[in-house]
């Protein structure tokens, strides 16, 4: 009884929200469509990315649940001889350092700026009508409908509700039944533990690829007589990638570069493992692809280079052949190679 009016009670809640939402929604709009009006006679100017970073943000029931990788820029300007130092919040596409973007800024106060070129009808009409089902899901689920059809009855005298005759029961047929549905239970009961038993033995037996910390990294690399150094902020400017690259550590003895960088989150890290060019593309390619691991290399008769990903690590690989198979066997030892 307790359960079922707490349950209740979570879904009004949660149509009060959805109706709250909406509603801003459809206010938001029009109020936003006539800012960027407001904006229209403000100066373009080109500004430069200084800085990126991501993010991930989820939506939706545990059950069918979406993932949008969101971007952050730090922009810099220059307006009269002031260099103005702004964020830019919430982009769907990935731009690097150093690239440039078009904004808008106040001509009165500079450091306020706009990424809104041009006042845009779609979206306003879009978030209304977004606006305008989430404002009519909540209306329902909330209970404020059945609210209103309460009061609107108030004072009317109540329909008698009529009962269907009763009918009789076989005791035999009640019986029958529930021989039937027991071993169905059972069988039910059996196949969700089997199902646990399955799910348990493959995460323990077949855990899969697992990314390692920079200390893990730089443990086992010592084990193996490699030197590392911190190189966060090199590998940021050479990669043009800035804070998305949140640790990287080194080993470079001048024969062997092993780079070994964390990401911010899993969408940046396939973002760098796929725009990195090898420096070499004549020779014996291996490649093997999936959603935790990913691994590409070239290899000549001199030279072995390779990039690997899983999850939000990158590792970025260059040895002379002789070293390979050092190289091959640290990289296996931390879980990163893949025959």
């Amino acid at each position: 009884m307790i359960r079922n009016k707490i349950i209740r009670i979570a879904i009004c809640i949660s149509g009060i929200v959805c109706m709250i939402l909406g509603i801003r929604m459809i206010i938001g709009g029009p109020m936003e469509y006539i800012k960027q009006r407001e904006q229209v006679e403000w100066p373009e100017i080109n500004a430069v990315i200084v800085d990126v970073s991501s993010r991930v943000e989820r939506s939706g029931s545990v059950k069918h649940s979406r993932s949008t990788t969101y971007y952050d820029f730090i922009i810099e300007y220059e307006v009269a001889g002031k260099v103005y130092t702004n964020e830019s919040r919430s982009h769907t596409k990935i731009r690097q350092v150093g690239d440039s973007i078009t904004v808008k800024y106040d001509p009165n106060a500079p450091e306020t700026f706009t990424t809104a070129l041009a006042p845009s009808i779609m979206e306003m009409l879009l978030l209304m009508a977004f606006g305008a089902i989430f404002s009519t899901i909540g209306f329902f689920v909330s209970g404020a409908f059945a609210l209103i059809q309460k009061w609107r009855r108030r004072g009317m005298p109540e329909e008698k509700e009529e009962l269907p005759p009763e009918e009789y029961v076989d005791p035999k047929t009640v019986a029958d039944e529930r021989t039937t549905r027991f071993p169905r239970s059972m069988q039910r009961l059996l196949f969700v533990v089997a199902s646990l038993v399955i799910i348990f033995v493959s995460i323990k037996f077949f855990p899969g690829k697992q990314s390692v910390t920079t200390d893990q990294f730089q443990s086992a690399a010592e084990s193996k007589g490699y030197v590392t150094v911190d190189t966060t902020e090199k590998r940021r400017q050479d990669w043009r990638v800035g804070s998305m690259l949140e640790e990287a550590v080194s080993v470079d003895n001048g024969t062997v570069r092993i780079d070994f960088c964390v990401m911010d989150t899993r969408p940046s890290a396939q973002q760098l493992y796929y725009s990195m060019n090898l420096p070499i593309t004549d020779g014996k390619v291996k490649e093997s692809s999936g959603s935790l691991h990913e691994l590409y290399s070239v290899e000549t008769d001199s030279v072995y280079v390779a990039k690997i990903r899983v999850t939000d690590t990158i590792i970025y690989v260059w040895t002379p052949i002789e070293q390979k198979e050092n190289v091959v066997d640290f990289l296996d030892s931390i879980g990163y190679w893949k025959d």
